[in-house]
């Protein structure tokens, strides 16, 4: 179970940095308004 954990960690924090990054660009791009 850990070592699953470890080896998913990876695609893990890339997934929230995706998320992370394209929230802020949507943001940044005014995403809420029209």
């Amino acid at each position: 179970m850990i070592y699953l954990a470890v080896a998913l960690w990876p695609y893990v924090l890339g997934a929230v940095a995706i998320g992370l990054a394209t929230g802020y660009a949507l943001g940044r791009n005014g995403g809420s308004r029209p």
